[in-house]
């Protein structure tokens, strides 16, 4: 996997470069060859075909004809970053990305990005007719090393995962996760048939889940009848998507350090500052859960949190519970 540097180019320039375009700049334009599949040439020479405005972001390639502004390109390198992903590609996500099935993967529509060695995550409008950014899951350099994160397209607005998906009842409880790996296993955890004892809305709750929806409707049998999930980018809810939780009991599910434990506070404070108030906030930590049942629980490799607590490990996750407990279980 390539490493990638934190850019100090500004604008579409920086874009381009963020998804594997490598283009030479001169006369107030960026050039080089067309990222697309089918024009890729075979040859050792790199054909100049694909030209770009550094300062609008309008592009068009010249050999297939392509062309478009910034959200023009993420569609198209979407399109041809899925058409090449396959399900062996999915299957070794998945056991990476533990706690996340490739099923789960295809669904969302991932797809692998051949010419940065990394995988892009689309994020859509709520009528998921329109594709809003395309995140990628990259390695960093850091000035504690590379570390893998999830990062957004540039020029493009950060946005909460799931909004697709999302129902704007107020009666449904929305349950927030800590970015897009635990969205999607959240979510995945909640799409299974609803247990019979759970038909007539008798779920289990927590303090924020007081009144639940009544008997899910006959095309979706499944846990998501009764919530919604949507997962925060890093641990700021964007502005423009704070007002979806106006009104709604939410429950907040961090990993378990000190970034995920102020998802609350940080929520809060902007909600306050926006003048939009949720119906009720809770916070959920992994402690709640048996003591014996955590496998990595104060291990000699991972320091609990806090630190000599009887906590889960630093950093501990909806994805580490479900390795832990099981998918039926957790």
């Amino acid at each position: 996997m390539r490493l990638q540097p934190r850019y100090n180019e500004s604008g579409y320039a920086r874009l381009f470069k963020f998804y594997g375009v490598e283009l030479g700049s001169g006369n107030h334009q960026l050039s080089g060859e067309c990222p697309f599949l089918d024009c890729r040439s075979e040859s050792h020479e790199t054909p100049v075909n694909f030209f770009a405005n550094p300062a609008t972001g309008l592009w068009d390639c010249k050999k297939c004809g392509r062309s478009g502004n910034s959200y023009d390109f993420i569609r198209f390198l979407y399109e041809d970053t899925l058409s090449g992903t396959t399900d062996e590609d999915y299957d070794s996500l998945s056991s990476e990305r533990k706690g996340i099935s490739p099923e789960t993967l295809k669904y969302f529509g991932l797809s692998y990005n051949y010419l940065n060695d990394e995988w892009l995550i689309p994020t859509y409008s709520q009528q998921r007719n329109k594709l809003i950014n395309l995140y990628a899951w990259k390695q960093e350099a850091t000035r504690t090393g590379p570390i893998m994160t999830v990062m957004s397209g540039p020029t493009f607005k950060l946005v909460l995962f799931g909004l697709s998906e999302f129902h704007k009842q107020k009666n449904r409880p929305i349950w927030l996760t800590e970015g897009p790996w635990d969205y999607m296993a959240m979510w995945e955890l909640f799409n299974k048939p609803i247990l019979p004892e759970h038909k007539k809305g008798n779920l289990p709750t927590t303090p924020t889940t007081s009144k639940l929806p009544t008997t899910p409707s006959p095309q979706d049998e499944s846990y998501l009848s009764f919530f919604d999930i949507l997962g925060i980018p890093g641990t700021t809810i964007p502005n423009e998507d704070a007002s979806l939780l106006t009104g709604r009991e939410l429950v907040f599910l961090g990993d378990n350090d000190s970034a995920g434990q102020s998802l609350v506070g940080k929520a809060a404070s902007k909600l306050s500052k926006l003048s939009m108030f949720p119906k009720k906030m809770e916070y959920l930590d992994f402690d709640c859960l048996p003591m014996d049942k955590y496998k990595h629980r104060l291990t000699t490799t991972k320091t609990s949190f806090p630190a000599g607590s009887m906590n889960p490990p630093a950093g501990y996750d909806v994805r580490d519970m479900i390795n832990d407990l099981g998918n039926d279980k957790a």
